[in-house]
């Protein structure tokens, strides 16, 4: 091989290993910092790097901070599951307004829409609840909840 051609092929080459080596190391710190604050958004995590910040000087201290911790937890999924509630119904009440206005044709490419979009939250919503054991937090409307919305939804297309 010509001195020519070995020069552009090394430079090349370079320049495709150190690609690689930069998208792989960009995917792991990207991975890394996921896990990190996944963690973070579970109780057990979350709790686990406030004490290692305060870092309790006896068990009985420890003991109080892990209360006030899991207090604290409880409030927040209250709170949670009460804000998920408004916002699916907020949710529930735009689609039957909607479906008021809408064609058939324009009804349908909205369901089709939203029920891709609903399947991708609620998919992200048990992502996020599988680290938070999904019994204090998940999905907060109940089933007859639930129900209850796509009545209406389909209450409101037989309107038309």
């Amino acid at each position: 091989m010509k001195a020519r051609t070995k020069a552009p092929i090394i430079i090349i080459g370079t320049f495709i290993a150190g690609l690689v080596v930069g998208v792989l190391a960009t995917n792991y710190v990207v991975n890394q910092r996921i896990d990190k604050m996944r963690d973070l958004r579970s109780r057990i995590g979350y709790s686990e790097a406030l004490l290692e910040v305060v870092q309790p000087n006896s068990p009985a201290q420890r003991e109080q901070i892990e209360a006030i911790l899991q207090r604290t937890h409880d409030g927040m999924n209250r709170l949670r599951r009460e804000w998920a509630r408004g916002f699916y119904a907020e949710g529930d009440t735009m689609r039957a307004r909607m479906q008021e206005v809408l064609t058939p044709e324009q009804s349908a490419t909205l369901d089709e829409w939203l029920s891709r979009h609903q399947s991708r939250r609620r998919s992200s919503d048990d992502h996020r609840s599988d680290s938070t054991k999904r019994k204090s937090s998940g999905d907060d409307r109940s089933d007859s909840t639930r129900q209850k919305s796509s009545d209406e939804s389909d209450h409101g297309r037989d309107r038309k």
